[in-house]
Parts: C-alpha cells; structure tokens; sequence
C-alpha cells in the first residue's frame, strides 16, 4: 500500500483521542501513521508503559516533536502541508532504521538520529536559480543517476551519492576511489563550457581527472526532463538498491532544494542529447592550470567552444531521444 493509499485510510478512521492513527505495517514495531485534531500529518512511536523517556518537547522548523506522557506516544508532527513528500520520505526512513533495531532503547535511537538527520529538509529558506545555475545542476543530477543505474551490487549506492561533492564546494563534482569527475551542461544552441578556476580541469595526483559534457535542448515533449523528474528518478534507483535517500536531498539541501519546492522549476525542461567525455589530461588540451599560470593571478574564468574541442572527445553517447 503507497503512503498515499495510507494517509486515506487514516482520514477514513474515527478518532479516539488526540488522533486517528494506522499502524504502519504488521511488523512488530509499534509505529504508526495518525492524524492531529488540526489535521496535521504525524508519526508516533509507541512506547511500553514502562518507557521513562525524558526526551524535551522540540521544534525545528516545520517539524514538532512532543511526547504524550499517558499513552507514552512519541509523536513527530509535520505542521506545513508543503512538505508532505518529504515527510512521507522521512517515515520511510525512520520504519526502515527502527526494524534493525533489537531493543526498544535503539528503537527510540534510530527515531531521534533520524529525526535530528532530516530536520533540515524541511526549512522554508528558498533561493531562485538562474537558468544557468539550474542547467548545471540537472547535469549533475543526470551524471548521478546514471552512475546509479550501473551499480554492481546495493553496498554502493550510499557510497555512489556520497560521491557527489562538488555541491559541497570541493574541487571537482564527483570524486570516486580511482578518478575525479567535472560535469558540465551546455545547450545546444550554444555549445560552451566554463571553466570558473584554474583548478577546475587540475588532476588529482592519484585519480584520474574526467570531464563529461551533456549537450541539452530546452523541450516540452513527454520525454524532457526536469530537475524535479530527474531526482525522482535518483529517488527510485536508491530505494531499489536499499540506499539512504537523505543523502542527496542533503546535497540538494545546499541549492535550498528539496522535494518541497523542487517541482516549482518543472516549467523548465530539457531533453539530453549527447554526453561527451573528454581527454582533458592530454597534454595539449587547452586549460589554464596552477602548471601553467601566473602563481601571482588568484581568479580565473573562461569559456571553451565544444566545437573546437572535439579531436580530444575519447567517448561520444548519442541518446535519441531515449531519456
């Protein structure tokens, strides 16, 4: 039964007390979905009557957290419907982290990590990305997905998200054990690629250094793609792969992004047609490095023309429309 078949079954039942609540599932965790008197989605945890939890009453941004001392409920409150996605995400993960656990004790641990892990997706701070800004990003998302989708086995799918550091401000957008990854989007109509420092296309000295370009188009058919439709798909490969979600929406969280207001740039669309990788370590690519600069210039930005870059493109994938 999907979370929203779930939050209809909750609505559909009387209320006896405080809240109308579903247990979750029929494991032998007491976790439930319920219904606040105001209407407010919630999980409760319920704890043994011989549970002396001394947790504060707390509020983080949208969220609630409060114990109800004479049924023992711990309730986790969501008090802005705006974020019912990533609440729904958030139960997911908290029913998955609490089924591990052997005691109540670590139950009630494995609720409050997850709690205080997913607080910060449910701020209403927002800021609006340029075009060129958004492009960029559904580049990055669109080299994560793929990377997922080539997993061996599901231990790597953590690891796979983790890789995606260049949100976080590191050198490069992708640093994997064996190579370093720089991604760059450019539409079609334009086909350049800025380089923003002289460390940009700099190699590693024990990783190899790969540039992947993706050529976009703006497009409104059914097969375009979006920031939010993009992510939706990441969502799909990690939780097939038992992932841990929370790790790109915290990558996202960098951008001000999350599933509350991602879809609010799915006017934007975009179909991939062509992803290039590119010899950038060759010795006659043309790049400004801290080899071959001034150490005395501190800022470097410039552009390259795709076109007058092709004799080092070492793998081309032409996508046809397949996205």
């Amino acid at each position: 039964m999907s979370y929203f078949e779930k939050w209809k079954k909750v609505e559909a039942e009387s209320s006896a007390g405080e809240f109308r609540i579903i247990r979750i599932d029929d494991s032998l965790v007491d976790l439930y979905l319920g219904l606040s008197k105001n209407h407010n989605r919630c999980v409760i945890l319920k704890l043994s009557s011989d549970t002396q939890c001394k947790l504060p009453n707390s509020i983080k941004d949208n969220l609630k957290l409060e114990l109800y001392g004479k049924e023992n409920y711990l309730v986790l409150q969501l008090l802005n419907a705006d974020f019912n996605d990533v609440f729904d995400e958030l139960i997911k993960s908290i029913h998955q982290e609490i089924k591990k656990a052997t005691d109540e004790a670590e139950v009630l641990s494995s609720f409050m990590s997850r709690y205080y892990k997913w607080s910060s997706f449910f701020s209403n701070k927002s800021v609006e990305l340029s075009k060129s800004e958004l492009i960029g990003l559904l580049g990055e998302l669109y080299y994560l997905f793929e990377t997922l989708t080539k997993l061996d086995n599901d231990s790597d799918v953590n690891k796979i998200q983790s890789s995606w550091v260049g949100i976080y401000g590191a050198l490069h957008d992708f640093e994997f054990d064996n190579k370093t990854v720089e991604v760059k989007t450019t539409l079609y109509s334009k086909r350049e690629i800025t380089i923003s420092s002289k460390h940009q296309l700099e190699s590693q000295v024990d990783k190899h250094l790969e540039l992947v370009t993706y050529t976009i188009e703006e497009d409104y058919s059914t097969n375009s793609l979006s920031l939010g439709s993009v992510l939706a798909r990441i969502k799909e490969c990690v939780e097939k792969n038992n992932g841990d979600f929370s790790i790109t929406l915290d990558a996202l969280n960098q951008k001000s992004l999350g599933l509350n207001n991602i879809k609010s740039y799915d006017n934007h669309r975009f179909l991939v047609l062509i992803k290039n990788l590119y010899a950038c370590e060759h010795e006659m690519f043309p790049k400004l490095t801290p080899q071959n600069t001034s150490s005395k210039i501190k800022k470097i930005e410039y552009v390259l023309n795709t076109d007058e870059i092709k004799e080092f493109i070492s793998k081309t994938v032409s996508y046809h429309n397949e996205n």
